[in-house]
């Protein structure tokens, strides 16, 4: 069996939604008021947590053949996330134990009283000996959905104009994320005619 994990990082999903959405803003909107209530601001943090729990759920049920709940021990298939309480701003609070954080931009940025804690979600999958797939691709490719989801849920609600264009995009990248995970040899297989 070959084994892996791809964590996803919060922070790298971050702020490419930011930066897309900035970025199309300032491309297709000229008046400054529009421009600021098309792209994300700090405003939205929970929002944001909420689509990319639903992205990376999404993507588990796709993916069910091999990720696997079962919980326990580390070489079980399992989707984990870190620093899952939140604090009264909507951020995720920092565990007492996680200090790996701290030179993070957004611990440094969060008020004294609500230091956060970047989530991060990792998938561990099981795949046969026969799996012909990459990783790194895997990884690449659930970056790109995540990051597409949720710009579509985005500017579903402020550009619809726009969200149809990163719905094609997401429902694109599942499909290579998928066939990605199916890349397997057979082998041993006989036809009778």
């Amino acid at each position: 069996m070959k084994n892996k994990a791809i964590t996803i990082q919060r922070k790298d999903v971050l702020h490419d939604v930011n930066f897309i959405s900035w970025k199309t803003a300032k491309c297709r909107i000229t008046e400054p008021e529009a421009q600021a209530e098309v792209q994300t601001d700090d405003e939205s943090h929970a929002w944001f947590e909420r689509m990319l729990q639903t992205a990376v759920d999404h993507l588990k049920g796709s993916l069910r053949w091999c990720i696997r709940e079962h919980l326990g021990t580390i070489t079980d298939n399992t989707i984990k996330r870190k620093s899952i309480a939140y604090g009264d701003e909507g951020y995720p609070e920092i565990e007492k134990d996680a200090t790996s954080f701290e030179d993070d931009e957004a611990f440094l940025d969060a008020p004294a009283e609500i230091k956060v804690a970047i989530p991060e979600y990792t998938l561990r999958f099981a795949f046969s000996d026969e799996w012909r797939g990459s990783f790194e691709s895997m990884s690449n490719y659930i970056h790109r959905y995540i990051v597409d989801y949720i710009l579509y849920e985005w500017f579903k609600m402020t550009l619809p104009n726009e969200a149809a264009t990163y719905l094609a995009s997401a429902t694109e990248w599942e499909s290579k994320i998928i066939n990605e995970a199916r890349s397997e040899d057979v082998r041993n297989v006989y036809f009778r005619l």
